[in-house]
Parts: structure tokens; C-alpha cells; sequence
């Protein structure tokens, strides 16, 4: 099968965040900062959790917003000694010429590599045996073929010739949504089922 993935197994944990709030016409469209919140927590807690592991291989961690990458290295900062280039790699679109060179001498020992689509274009990272994908909760159609590169990137051969496409491998996918309802609606309940089925959807195009 050549869309097979390059690993002996891989095993993949979806990690669903589902909040449900009353329309406000008023509101903001951003994204809400308690539900971004809760995923970045979590992020962090499996970032130490696979760190803590002896030995372990590398982590790459894609979010498509260069900001919640900075919060999520800044946070581990505050409990760990984490240093750029001997402890991560933050690759986005707008490194600089030096930093990208930096980033081809480190890229086989660094542990984490916080990454979004587009700074990741031409890269490899062969050590990476867990990669964690924050999934883009808008346009989820036209963000899977990035999301399906990134996943790719921990593949192929180190400097050294030594590859992990042979081993065990894990994937985290963490998807969050948010579940609308009016407030003058009949059947409030039957309004929060009809917006997750959106929801459902999404979960069902990831998987396939």
C-alpha cells in the first residue's frame, strides 16, 4: 500500500473539545479563548508527559497560528529549562535566513519542533516517533492536505543513515469546536445536536 504510513504501527488518540455557548449577534468571531485554553493545556501536559520518557525521540507539535506556538514554549519555559535549538526548533514563515540555517545544523537533536504548514515546507525530521496535530477549526477541507504533510514530516533517514520508519509511531489529533444554540429557540437541546453534527462531520473527514 504506498499511502501507508512509515512505521510498524501507528497508534492515533483523537482529543475532542466541545464547548457550547448562546448565540450573541455581538459576540466576536475569534476564536474562543477559554476552548483555545483548554487545548493549549493540554498540548503542554503531553509535551512534558512524552518528555519524561527516557530516551525519547523527537515531538512535533503543528499548530497553524505562529502566537499559540510562542504561548505554548513560553509556558514550558516556566516549568523546565527549555532552550531554543538544544530543546526545540520553532519553525513558522517568518524565521530569518540565519535561523533557518540553525535549524538544518539542530533539526536531528532537537526534541520538540513547534511548526506551523508553511515553515515546515522541505523538511525531515527522522527521530520523530510522536507527532501532535492541532486541528485548523475552519476550512478543515482545505487544511488536511497540510495537516496530512506535516504528518509526514517525521520520516526518512538521519544524517547518520538511521531511520525510525520501522517503529512504533503515535499520533495525537486534537480537534475543538464550538456547539451554538439561540436562546429564543423552541428546543434548545435540538439545536446543539444539529450543531454538532458539524462536528461529526469533521471528525469523520479526519479519519478518512
Amino acid at each position: 500500500n504506498a499511502n501507508s504510513y512509515p512505521a510498524r504501527s501507528l497508534d492515533i488518540t483523537y482529543k475532542v473539545f466541545v464547548e457550547t455557548v448562546k448565540y450573541n449577534e455581538n459576540a466576536s468571531l475569534k476564536e474562543n479563548s477559554n476552548l483555545v485554553s483548554r487545548v493549549q493545556s493540554e498540548i503542554i501536559q503531553d509535551i512534558n508527559q512524552r518528555l519524561a520518557i527516557p530516551g525519547v525521540e523527537q515531538i512535533i507539535v503543528y499548530i497553524q497560528n505562529k502566537q499559540r506556538l510562542a504561548e505554548l514554549i513560553e509556558k514550558i519555559q516556566k516549568e523546565r529549562e527549555f532552550n531554543q535549538f538544544t530543546d526545540y526548533l520553532e519553525i513558522h514563515a517568518n524565521i530569518s535566513e540565519e535561523e533557518k540555517e540553525k535549524i538544518q545544523e539542530c533539526k536531528d537533536t532537537a526534541k520538540v519542533i513547534f511548526m506551523t504548514a508553511s515553515g515546515s515546507r522541505g523538511l525531515s525530521f527522522p527521530k520523530t516517533k510522536h507527532i501532535l496535530v492541532d486541528i485548523p477549526r475552519f476550512q478543515i477541507e482545505k487544511n488536511l492536505m497540510e495537516v496530512i504533510q506535516v504528518i509526514y514530516r517525521g520520516r526518512g533517514e538521519d544524517k547518520y543513515g538511521k531511520t525510525l520508519d520501522g517503529e512504533d509511531k503515535e499520533l495525537l489529533f486534537y480537534v475543538s469546536y464550538t456547539a451554538v444554540y439561540y436562546a429564543d429557540d423552541a428546543d434548545a437541546e435540538l439545536s446543539l445536536q444539529e450543531s454538532k453534527l458539524s462536528l461529526l462531520n469533521l471528525l469523520l473527514i479526519l479519519k478518512t
